[in-house]
């Protein structure tokens, strides 16, 4: 019933502007934020009508207590998971298993693809080498990676019981079969001290840091009720109006964010202050970016073509232009 796209590639793909277009569905302005609702809405609704019986079973994974019941480490079973996070060319899919608890109301699972051996005897420092890898360590020839993740309960994950695997040949559309699931299976429950290395890591693993960019903070939390006012105020004024307003926010990250607001609108706006702060945090924003801009090209290099290279050199020297020199 829903006709699903494929890439330029021949694969299966998940772009909701290439879903829309094959499944005849109005789709204007591809990547603005209101279309892309208005579109996905449509795309949800055309599942609930062609497949009701997904559709139903999915939205039941919004009761965390439903996940449990499935994902249990006081029960453990093998289930299939789908994720973002696997490999495409498995459809995203695998056959997971419960190892233990983590914070936040999760759980740590192994993905039973893999052969557990080369890892169940590492020792835990090792094991946290492989979780927290750079992304320039994992690019290392000889990096291996842990196939183990968070599941959170309360996030809606896409679970469902190992059965579903045996319609419509489901064990070969992910590549895996019974007998590897059980083997590796086992040899998990065989070593139950991998467990509970892997709790100890995920239960003490530092929170994330909070970024100094105002700007990477919009997902913090909500606003009150009264700097939205606020914040109403900023966006219907005009360049005058905003040189000589100075509201006095609640919201911590709304005072620097106005001034990156004034910089990048109207700069004509900004104080001689404001245009020194402003003229501080963009040449450290681009000073602590350039080493990882730079790093890139160079990975890029031995590969590029002739036009590549140009490319690449013409982006260096555009770099090296921009990014103020440190006194």
């Amino acid at each position: 019933g829903i006709n699903w796209p494929l890439d330029a590639k021949g694969e299966p793909s998940n772009r909701l502007e290439l879903i829309t277009s094959a499944n005849g569905i109005a789709h204007e302005n591809a990547h603005d934020a209101l279309a892309d609702v208005t579109a996905l809405i449509a795309v949800t609704k055309l599942i609930k009508q062609k497949q009701p019986q997904l559709y139903d079973y999915l939205l039941k994974m919004r009761d965390k207590k439903v996940v449990q019941q499935l994902v249990n480490v006081d029960d453990k079973k093998p289930f299939v998971y789908a994720s973002g996070r696997y490999d495409k060319e498995f459809a995203k899919t695998t056959v997971a298993f419960p190892l233990t608890t983590s914070r936040n109301s999760g759980v740590v699972v192994y993905d039973l693809r893999y052969d557990p051996t080369p890892f169940v005897g590492l020792s835990a420092e090792e094991l946290s080498a492989k979780i927290f890898a750079s992304w320039e360590e994992r690019q290392a020839e000889d990096f291996v990676k842990l196939p183990v993740k968070e599941l959170q309960y309360n996030r809606c994950p896409a679970v469902a019981p190992l059965g579903v695997l045996e319609q419509g040949y489901g064990w070969q559309k992910i590549s895996l079969d019974l007998k590897t699931v059980q083997k590796h299976q086992n040899i998990l429950l065989d070593n139950p001290d991998f467990a509970e290395k892997l709790r100890t890591i995920f239960e003490n693993k530092p929170a994330f840091k909070k970024l100094p960019d105002p700007e990477a903070q919009l997902y913090d939390g909500f606003l009150n009720d009264r700097d939205r006012i606020r914040v109403e105020a900023v966006r219907n004024a005009d360049e005058r109006e905003l040189a000589d307003f100075h509201p006095e926010f609640q919201d911590e990250r709304l005072t620097p964010l106005l001034l990156h607001y004034k910089a990048r609108n109207f700069p004509r706006s900004l104080s001689e202050d404001d245009l020194a702060q402003w003229e501080t945090w963009r040449a450290q924003r681009l000073q602590a970016q350039l080493p990882q801009f730079m790093a890139s090209l160079q990975r890029l290099a031995p590969t590029a073509t002739d036009d590549q290279q140009f490319t690449l050199q013409e982006l260096q020297l555009w770099a090296e232009a921009i990014v103020p020199t440190e006194d």
